[in-house]
């Protein structure tokens, strides 16, 4: 059984600003993805990070790229924190 709930998506600045430098063809995709991923919250596997720092951030392939959010299930909100290529995603 799936669990249907829409998850509201938070966008930090971080973010947006990460956003303003890519193809907007990319822009669309992640768009849409991240529209899924709001859509499927209770349905997918989230990927943690390690470290103490990153405690309850989480990090969403899309292609070549990495977004990286925090999940608020009291709220439904999904925090999108930043976009990342992923050759640069973990350094």
């Amino acid at each position: 059984m799936e669990l249907q709930v829409n998850f509201s998506l938070i966008y930090e600045k971080r973010f947006i600003r990460d956003l303003v430098n890519i193809p907007v063809d990319e822009r669309r995709m992640l768009k849409r993805r991240l529209e899924w991923l709001a859509e499927n919250v209770y349905n997918i596997r989230h990927y943690n990070l390690r470290g103490m720092e990153f405690k309850e951030m989480y990090r969403f392939r899309i292609a070549n790229w990495r977004i990286f959010y925090r999940i608020d299930f009291n709220s439904e909100k999904i925090i999108v924190l930043s976009l990342k290529d992923r050759k640069d995603a973990y350094r």
